[in-house]
């Protein structure tokens, strides 16, 4: 199915000469905020914090006419405004939010006020795990088939810096995640992809069913013309029940599917339109372990959803490198192999992160406790990890739930610590993993800063 952009509404004049407040002025604040602007709104923007970062950001729009607040909150937020939208980080039961509903102004998203700006076709990827890697897979397949796309969303870059500059022929592919989704009301993806649903983020939405119907709201104003590729093993995305009306394909790591993306004699298949397409060996992928077998497949259904050819995804496919902090090789100190994953930030990405190794795994965990059931990695931390480093917020639970299933468990009170004695309990031939399985905040501002110095501690214990 080749995915076009007719009937994709523009909301322009929804927004010209109304007044909308922005809450929160990280990067995708200040991003819909300059959209905003640009569309003819006058935009008010607020957030409690008050950072160089911010108020930076804000002064350069203030030449564009933005009206900011940095520290507190104030009624100014709700005096006259049109609309409220928010950043995805901010839930809809944040007290401003809350207010504002009931002082009856309408509430939205950026991902949702980016899509009514966007007249390109929009691929977009959610899941609890492995969002990041399919995005830049699919990305990279484009590049291969010399197609233009860009790539923005949860990613990195958000989706309203990038709308106003997209060529005609260009496709938008986009990591969405659960806060995102949240808030959308009309957002549209011509070709959705659902990885995988597993307990994550329920500190902010409380319950696994609200969780997982965040994620299925992907799919909601899909029409008959759309796709759906969804995993089919996956027991959550394989017996929920789908909103929209799209075509749904599936991908399934073990074996082949009557539609979608499969495995045939350890090959990676496509199966669409009633043919049958060899991709490439799935051993031959440069990124290691099942799980991205099985992003690979959802890139490769996705992609050939367009028209891309099996040579150009196997292509795009074979050189992809992986990304930072994902299962990212770091360097090798005395026989003594480093990987950082530092972005499997729950108990499943953990778990993934650890079956991609055979074993002899010094295992570096621990952070920001999100209060997941870790009795799901028992027997994978019994059979793969001889020596467990917890740290951080999380650490007692971890401790009490995994120290009798492994050989030498070491709690620590510092980062620096971790790696330094996971590196003095080591010999030659085993690896070093760092796979936290909880969030980096009760030590970093992020999972990438937290990468970022595992990588440099390593790189000292070279020197």
């Amino acid at each position: 199915m080749e995915i076009n952009s007719e009937n994709i509404v523009r909301r322009d004049h929804y927004v010209a000469g109304k007044r909308i407040s922005v809450l929160g002025a990280g990067r995708s604040g200040l991003a819909v905020a300059r959209l905003l602007l640009n569309k003819g709104a006058r935009v008010f923007l607020s957030d409690n914090r008050t950072t160089e970062f911010i108020r930076s950001g804000c002064e350069k729009l203030k030449k564009l006419g933005l009206e900011y607040e940095l520290g507190s909150h104030s009624e100014n937020i709700f005096a006259g405004k049109d609309l409220l939208v928010i950043s995805p980080g901010i839930g809809i039961e944040n007290q401003v939010v809350v207010e504002a509903s009931k002082k009856g102004i309408p509430v939205t998203g950026e991902l949702e006020v980016a899509s009514w700006f966007c007249r390109n076709p929009i691929i977009a990827i959610t899941g609890t795990n492995g969002k990041s890697t399919v995005t830049l897979m699919l990305d990279n397949i484009f590049k291969a088939a010399g197609k233009p796309a860009k790539s923005a969303g949860n990613i990195g870059t958000a989706f309203s810096n990038i709308v106003e500059n997209m060529e005609a022929e260009e496709t938008v592919i986009l990591e969405v995640s659960s806060y995102q989704l949240e808030t959308i009301g009309t957002f549209h993806p011509d070709i959705a992809v659902i990885l995988n649903i597993s307990p994550d983020h329920l500190g902010r939405h409380k319950t696994m069913a609200e969780y997982t119907k965040s994620k299925l709201r992907i799919g909601e104003n899909q029409r008959n013309d759309d796709v759906m590729v969804l995993n089919q093993n996956d027991s959550i995305v394989r017996d929920s029940d789908i909103p929209g009306e799209a075509k749904k394909i599936w991908i399934n790591n073990i074996g082949s599917v009557e539609n979608g993306a499969g495995i045939k004699n350890n090959n990676i298949f496509l199966f669409l339109d009633d043919e049958e397409k060899e991709i490439m060996p799935a051993g031959d992928l440069t990124v290691p372990g099942s799980h991205n077998v099985e992003n690979a497949l959802a890139a490769a259904a996705a992609a050939g959803s367009t028209g891309i050819s099996h040579e150009d995804i196997a292509k795009g496919l074979s050189n992809f490198k992986g990304l930072e902090h994902r299962l990212e090789f770091v360097d090798t100190v005395k026989g003594v192999k480093f990987i950082n994953d530092s972005k499997a930030t729950n108990i499943s990405a953990m778990i993934a992160a650890l079956g991609s190794f055979s074993g002899s795994v010094i295992l570096i965990a621990g952070g920001e406790d999100k209060g997941s059931d870790l009795s799901v990695a028992d027997s994978i931390v019994a059979e793969r990890v001889k020596t467990l480093i917890l740290l951080g917020e999380a650490s007692g639970r971890m401790y009490d739930a995994w120290q009798e299933k492994v050989s030498v468990t070491i709690k620590v009170e510092s980062f620096e610590d971790a790696v330094d004695t996971a590196y003095r309990n080591s010999k030659p031939g085993d690896t070093v993993l760092l796979a936290p399985g909880c969030a980096s905040f009760d030590m970093f501002t992020s999972f990438e800063e937290r990468g970022i110095t595992f990588k440099a501690i390593v790189h000292s214990l070279k020197k």
